[in-house]
């Protein structure tokens, strides 16, 4: 996913599956590690696969669709053998990337719904977009019940921007948008720089909790002579295919484990 929002400009999060079952795991412990301490629980990661796709742009376009690329990538990360079963879907300019089923530690598979898509309630008040951020994932983590952290995320920019937010019975993923889209507003108003921000929603399963990774996605950049250009835009044909391997993750916290996963 990574890769194709560098190229695109598109913006898109993702969410793991709670990872349980050790034929979806892997022993990402360091060789070393291991030998300075014997007999310690390994640490686990998402078994990864390679993935790979071809997509062709319509002539005239610098860019595939956004919809046949994800139907792309999801059916090659469902033919790869992947760990996860994932859908997505749109609010706004925002594409999302969830789990649908889940594999538990018996090998059960039940289907899941995005913790994303827990309900959230505070009263609206003038908020710095960073204090609103935390207040969704505190509630998310309280009625989900699950640990979710903050790791990798844009503190400067969570913490200049500021505007009235609330909820009231609300997924959070929609109130997430509000208040990174007020960011948004922000870059472009005062910065003259169009870029959103996005997240990952990591699962490590070793510690058995979520990481929140948040970046910006760069739309547009100045080139010479003061024109505007699109970051890293390229032209396709109809007869150009372009493929890209899709194993690697997105950042990770130090505590986390290290494994790529895909789809990214």
């Amino acid at each position: 996913m990574r890769v194709l929002e560098k190229r695109y400009g598109w913006f898109m999060t993702y969410e793991d599956p709670p990872w349980q079952n050790l034929d979806e795991l892997v022993d990402s412990t360091h060789p070393e590690y291991k030998r300075l301490h014997p007999g310690e629980a390994p640490a686990y990661a998402a078994r990864p696969h390679r993935l790979e796709f071809n997509l062709t742009a319509p002539d005239g376009q610098y860019r595939p669709s956004l919809d046949d690329t994800m139907d792309a990538v999801l059916q090659s990360h469902k033919d790869s053998g992947n760990p996860g079963f994932f859908a997505y879907d749109h609010i706004g300019a925002y594409l999302h990337v969830r789990p649908v089923k889940a594999r538990l530690r018996d090998g059960q598979i039940v289907p899941w719904l995005s913790i994303m898509e827990t309900k959230v309630s505070f009263p609206k008040a003038q908020r710095r977009a960073y204090d609103a951020l935390m207040l969704v994932l505190s509630q998310v983590s309280e009625a989900s019940h699950q640990t979710i952290n903050p790791a990798t995320i844009p503190t400067n920019g969570l913490m200049t921007a500021s505007g009235e937010h609330g909820a009231e019975n609300r997924p959070a993923r929609e109130v997430l948008i509000e208040i990174v889209e007020d960011i948004n507003r922000l870059n472009v108003e005062f910065f003259n720089h169009p870029a959103h921000i996005v997240w990952d929603l990591m699962y490590d399963p070793t510690f058995k909790a979520y990481y929140f990774n948040a970046h910006f996605v760069v739309v547009e950049k100045k080139g010479a002579f003061g024109a505007t250009v699109r970051q890293q835009q390229q032209a396709l044909s109809r007869n150009n295919h372009a493929s890209w391997d899709l194993c690697g993750a997105g950042p990770r916290p130090a505590a986390a484990s290290q494994a790529a996963l895909a789809p990214r």
